[in-house]
Order: C-alpha cells, then sequence, then structure tokens
C-alpha cells in the first residue's frame, strides 16, 4: 500500500520552489519570482502568469497584456522576470500550470516603492561618493571669467608700471 502512495507522489505535479511572499522592490529594480515544479510523468499542457485573485483567478494574462510588453520574461521552468520594475506592477502575481485534467497555482505578492531621491551622486563604479563635489557649469564657466580677470588686473598692473 505505502509503495502505491510513493508511486502516486511521483506522479503528483507539484510545485517544489515558490517566491517568498511579499517580495519588496524598488522602482526601476530588476526582479524574478521564481516557481519551478515537478510534473511527475505528465507532460506541461499550459503555463500561464498573471495578475492573481486570493482566490486563484489569473485576471490579468502577462503575454496577452501590452503593459509588460518588452519588460516582462519566463525564465527557467516556471519564474517569472521583470526588467525596470513599476510601482504600477505591485500586486499578486501567479503561476498556473496545466498538466492534462490537473492544474496547480500558485502566487505571491509584488510590492514595489519608489526609489528615494538622494543628492549623492554615484560615481563610475555605481558607488556614492561623498566627497565629489558636483559643479554646475554655469558656475564653472563664471569661476573662469572671474580668474581672467584677475590675471588681466594682474598684467595691466605690471605693464602700467
Amino acid at each position: 500500500m505505502s509503495h502505491g502512495l510513493i508511486l502516486y507522489s511521483l506522479e503528483a505535479q507539484v510545485f517544489v520552489l515558490t517566491p517568498v511572499s511579499p517580495i519588496q522592490a524598488q522602482d526601476g529594480d530588476n526582479i524574478t519570482l521564481h516557481w519551478d515544479y515537478h510534473s511527475g510523468f505528465h507532460t506541461l499542457g499550459l503555463a500561464q502568469w498573471g495578475n492573481m485573485t486570493s482566490e486563484g483567478t489569473l485576471e490579468t494574462i502577462i503575454y496577452l497584456s501590452s503593459n509588460y510588453k518588452g519588460r516582462v520574461y519566463v525564465t527557467s521552468k516556471a519564474s517569472l522576470s521583470f526588467i525596470d520594475v513599476k510601482v504600477d506592477d505591485s500586486g499578486r502575481y501567479g503561476s498556473k500550470l496545466t498538466f492534462g485534467d490537473a492544474t496547480i497555482s500558485n502566487s505571491t505578492i509584488l510590492e514595489v516603492s519608489v526609489r528615494p531621491i538622494t543628492d549623492v551622486s554615484p560615481t563610475a563604479d555605481g558607488t556614492a561618493d561623498d566627497n565629489t563635489i558636483n559643479t554646475h557649469p554655469v558656475y564653472l564657466a563664471f569661476v573662469a571669467m572671474v580668474l581672467i580677470l584677475i590675471i588681466i588686473v594682474v598684467v595691466y598692473f605690471f605693464l602700467t608700471r
């Protein structure tokens, strides 16, 4: 009898990896919602990803919505990757997989916040450098003109002596 249970579990379709919930991101981040599954001896017939209700119904299918075009891709077996995630992308996302007459689904909540604005500019390697002085080009032109005037006054003083 236990062999029958083991055989059944080998044939069952189950998610073996699901994303944590909620997933926190900031506007502009690249994120991946990782799902993976075990299909037993069954072939995957239909795979769908999208906005999912708490009851498990897919409301918006990612590939049919122009809101995600060019920014959301399916990676690995069943993971969903977002490029340049937006605050409007916040919500419940799910994966729904169909194997013949069996369907499994799972969802996670994505929370996207606005990236904080900082006055520190990143350096070439992407790190913030507090010692960098950011000067406006108009200010630099003003300083150059003052230096030129000082030089002209000094030269005039020595030439007229």
